[in-house]
């Protein structure tokens, strides 16, 4: 990826750095079991001009420091927003 090539990523059905890969331009996924869908893949990078700045402009978007703080405080206060619903009033004494 630093070089500026398009990934080929083959990956099991579980794995999502595939989904990764297409969803930022950089890259096509395949199975790893799939032999027609790796020579496609493989036809795919061959024929489609991948920018060589879309893999850096992804992860800076989607995983730097700022994004990823950010993506943790949401998921941090929307679980507190949870929890307090979902616990049991206090009886007054």
């Amino acid at each position: 990826m630093q070089a500026g090539l398009p990934v080929l990523a083959c990956t099991d059905p579980n794995s999502d750095i595939g989904k990764t890969a297409e969803e930022g331009e950089f890259g096509v996924r395949c199975e790893s079991n799939d032999v027609r869908n790796f020579r496609e893949a493989v036809e795919k990078i061959l024929n489609t001009s991948f920018r060589p700045e879309a893999e850096a402009e992804y992860f800076k978007s989607h995983f730097a420091t700022e994004c990823a703080y950010d993506k943790i405080m949401k998921a941090a206060a929307a679980k507190s927003v949870e929890e307090r619903k979902t616990e049991e009033p206090v009886a007054a004494v």
